[in-house]
């Protein structure tokens, strides 16, 4: 979260505005409590000051013209204020939506209790009320806040829509029907299909896969089959294609979104029964015929070991795919997953840290302090609070086993 952080910080402006402009605050003493913000501040307060004293048909203008010294050709002059308007109005929903997801309800007042620049959409607007909030001056600092944050949520918002691309759902597609044609075996399918699978897990540890267990729990599923030599192989076939939130999300959480460009918006997963299943098929059947050029995989993450640097710090350590790799595939990037089914159901299913709703809370936890700072919010180390973002999550998953 560094990148937003230099941002976009609590006080930020204010501290800026009067103490670095009005001379009571030199670059050093600026530099030493808001570290590597001093020029991100100083190009937006220029732009303010190219639009504070001109009527608002001619600031828009202002800000067209810095619009297209970034987005050039990408974004029509005639339509980038409006596209930079709806990116705003698409973050600040991203940023509303993370309250409806994780927070409980009990806490969610100081979140809606105001209402200058959190209804405010138009970029001329904001910039404004970032550099001379309206209203209460009780309200000053956290409406400046919301005003930038929304700002740079907005750009990034934006920069994304521009260098992502927009046919991921065809290129998914294009994908499924490819691997039905050379992979899935149909005639076997409409032979061996079924609707559901029978599952045991075990409550006393956190409703993970266990053939013992004492729970029951039916699944309903629907299964693929891939001949590899003289045997057929049941698989299940999983497949996303990542929203804009998704990708936003992951961006920010990966201090990417002054980059937000995303390499797995299009996924595929093939879940398998057993390890000698999952080899067999990878062998005799992905190498050969699917995905067959070197040149195009990448990324290769072989039960869950990669570089260091490139480790994923929110992942639980019980969970991982067997095989995970990057593909040049149909036309655009393709992200792959190999996994064996126990580990998959405890990802989906279970109560453990693996879960995926767990995980996405440990991977927002830095997201939340940074778009809704204490200062200005909630205590997020408030060990209530803290506990209320996992019981809620739990009580999703919890739903699995009613």
């Amino acid at each position: 979260m560094k990148s937003l952080l230099t941002t976009n910080r609590p006080h930020l402006y204010t501290t800026f505005k009067k103490g670095v402009i009005d001379g009571s605050l030199s670059r050093s003493e600026f530099d030493a409590k808001y570290p590597d913000s001093w020029d991100s501040l100083m190009m937006l307060w220029n732009l303010y000051q190219a639009v504070a004293e001109v009527s608002d048909g001619e600031g828009e203008m202002e800000i067209v013209d810095w619009l297209v010294s970034t987005f050039g050709c990408k974004i029509p002059e005639d339509s980038v204020y409006r596209e930079f308007t709806e990116a705003i109005k698409a973050a600040k929903g991203f940023r509303a939506g993370l309250i409806r997801e994780f927070v409980s309800a009990i806490y969610r007042f100081r979140f809606t209790s105001d209402g200058v620049a959190k209804p405010t959409d138009d970029p001329l607007k904001l910039l404004k009320i970032m550099w001379e909030p309206e209203g209460d001056e009780r309200y000053s600092e956290v409406r400046s806040f919301d005003a930038g944050l929304f700002w740079h949520l907005g750009m990034r918002y934006l920069l994304m829509r521009v260098m992502n691309d927009n046919r991921v759902g065809e290129q998914l597609r294009e994908t499924t029907l490819t691997l039905e044609e050379r992979l899935f075996d149909g005639k076997a399918e409409r032979k061996m299909a079924a609707d559901s699978l029978l599952v045991r897990c075990d409550p006393k540890n956190n409703y993970r896969f266990d053939l013992k267990g004492s729970r029951r729990v039916i699944i309903p599923l629907e299964f693929r089959y891939i001949k590899a030599g003289k045997k057929v192989y049941k698989v299940l076939y999983e497949n996303r294609v990542k929203t804009e939130n998704d990708v936003f999300r992951k961006s920010l959480t990966n201090n990417a979104a002054d980059n937000p460009r995303a390499r797995d918006s299009c996924a595929i997963s093939l879940i398998f029964f057993s390890e000698e299943d999952l080899r067999a098929v990878w062998e005799e059947r992905l190498c050969k015929d699917i995905f067959s050029n070197p040149d195009a995989v990448s990324n290769v993450v072989i039960r869950g070991k990669r570089k260091p640097e490139e480790k994923n710090h929110h992942t639980s350590r019980e969970f991982f795919p067997e095989m995970k790799f990057i593909s040049f595939f149909c036309g655009g990037i393709l992200e792959v997953q190999l996994h064996l089914f126990p580990k998959y159901f405890n990802h989906k299913y279970s109560m453990g840290e693996e879960n995926h709703h767990l995980y996405r809370l440990r991977q927002i936890q830095s997201l939340l302090r940074a778009a809704f700072p204490s200062e200005f919010y909630i205590d997020w180390d408030d060990k209530k609070i803290q506990n209320s973002l996992i019981a809620k999550q739990k009580g999703a998953i919890s739903a699995n086993f009613i």
